[in-house]
């Protein structure tokens, strides 16, 4: 719970429509990936190389593939 900053089943308990609940976890996590590689190319292709890219890049990647 500490970790997911809510209660556990809290979503659910309440009906509340979430991709994992519509499509299931493996659907779910692939769909995240997907968009998650297309916006870090995104982010490439859009802004010039170099540190602060990098560390946007770093920190957009981390959101997307977290684990809660």
């Amino acid at each position: 719970e500490a970790r997911l900053g809510k209660t556990i089943g809290k979503d659910a308990a309440v009906g509340k429509a979430t991709w994992v609940r519509v499509e299931g976890l493996v659907k779910a996590s692939g769909r995240a990936r997907r968009h998650g590689e297309r916006g870090r190319d995104g982010l490439l292709t859009a802004l010039p190389s170099g540190p602060v890219t990098e560390r946007l890049v770093g920190l957009a990647e981390m959101l997307w593939q977290r684990e809660s």
